[in-house]
């Protein structure tokens, strides 16, 4: 990935930059040829290790790493202090820092913690971490950059049908509160020259925000053609789009990251992750965007397709559906007497334009006695062989979120 030349010696501050994607946009910054200040919530092992990796690759002075909890104002005022003290200026803002369902106990199925279980300390640690941090970070930068008449602040969020996930209210009305937050931000910061945006993966990401109860497996290694989870680094583009001179001015707008295209040129790929604005967010009604279509195969078919048959042939006719007006990404997921897709669609009127009485048929015709098409307004988890559908809303975070 070619960096922007205005990259070069740009301030960046992260929170919560010991791992995640707060790790992955300092690293990349640094290559860039970024200064960063990167925080943790404590002094602990992995900021340590940021900051010799950074040393040593980068030369000391170009990274500092200190501890400092977003939800402490005294901590938030101290971080801007250091940064200016360092560097002598703050040029972007990444409010990264986050807490989940970790909190508290959420589960993939119905056992999930419903909110009037979850612990009070719990819901106040989400918040103050996920929503005041932010606000209190931001407060604390914006003077500096009001003062200098540039600057650029964006949050990291999830997607729409995350923040409605049973047994995810305090994520989820931590994540609209910070969106909506933004939408006034950027607005009242506007005639200051000071940019703000909010930008998502567009899918669970394979960092260690996703733990091992909700997909086993060395992290970082958890993705490849039957996984759920992008890479870790997917946000990575898009967030060094941001830091850079090439997206003075765009304000107030939504991105999301997993549709940054690397083989468009920058500007068309960002473009290609920006969410139409609305003049009317709709918080209560978010439309489904997946659909899981499970087939049973006919006993012939049964005994003539092996797995790896039914994937070969799902994956041979992925470039014609792929032309189909909508579709976005397509799924295979199956076993010796079941297969199923997972489909994902720009917006429900262009699945249901698609999925017509006459494709059913031939569907059924072609393959057996059972099609099942079930709409969600959530991501899922689908049991081919067990014909089960199973929510995971901490594991598949962001998907079902798209341009419309």
């Amino acid at each position: 990935m070619t960096s922007d030349p205005s990259l070069h010696d740009r301030v960046v501050l992260i929170t919560g930059g010991s791992r995640g994607f707060g790790r992955f946009i300092g690293e990349a910054l640094l290559e860039a040829g970024a200064r960063v200040v990167l925080t943790g919530a404590t002094r602990s092992s992995q900021l340590a290790d940021v900051q010799a990796q950074a040393d040593a690759r980068f030369g000391p002075g170009r990274c500092v790493t200190l501890a400092a909890d977003v939800s402490a104002p005294d901590d938030c005022q101290r971080t801007v202090l250091a940064a200016l003290e360092h560097f002598g200026r703050i040029d972007v803002l990444i409010n990264n820092a986050g807490r989940g369902s970790a909190e508290y106990r959420a589960t993939i199925d119905d056992s999930t913690t419903r909110f009037w279980d979850v612990p009070v300390a719990a819901w106040r640690r989400i918040i103050d971490t996920n929503l005041t941090g932010a606000f209190l970070m931001t407060r604390a930068v914006v003077p500096h950059m009001i003062e200098r008449g540039f600057g650029k602040v964006f949050s990291i969020s999830t997607s729409l049908t995350t923040m409605i996930l049973t047994g995810l209210s305090p994520y989820g009305a931590s994540k609209a509160g910070l969106e909506t937050a933004h939408v006034v931000w950027a607005r009242e910061l506007a005639p200051h020259g000071v940019d703000v945006n909010i930008l998502l993966p567009g899918g669970a990401a394979d960092t260690d925000f996703i733990t091992q109860d909700m997909v086993p497996g060395t992290v970082g290694q958890r993705t490849g053609p039957d996984s759920m989870l992008l890479p870790g680094d997917v946000i990575v583009a898009p967030a060094l789009h941001l830091c850079s001179d090439a997206s003075n001015g765009i304000t107030g707008r939504r991105i999301i990251a997993k549709f940054w295209d690397a083989t468009r040129p920058t500007a068309e790929a960002f473009s290609g992750c920006l969410q139409p604005q609305h003049a009317h967010p709709e918080i209560m009604s978010v439309d489904p965007l997946m659909i899981v279509a499970i087939v049973t195969f006919s006993p012939r078919h049964r005994s003539s397709l092996s797995t790896a048959q039914q994937r070969a042939l799902f994956e041979a006719t992925a470039p014609a559906y792929l032309k189909i007006p909508g579709l976005l990404r397509k799924y295979f997921i199956g076993s010796e007497s079941r297969a199923g897709g997972i489909y994902e669609w720009r917006s429900r009127q262009d699945a249901e334009a698609f999925y017509t009485t006459e494709w059913r048929q031939r569907i059924t015709d072609t393959y057996g006695t059972e099609l099942r098409i079930e709409w969600f307004d959530a991501p899922c988890v689908v049991d081919v062989e067990g014909g089960q559908i199973l929510y995971a809303p901490d594991l598949l975070d962001e998907r079902g979120d798209h341009p419309r």
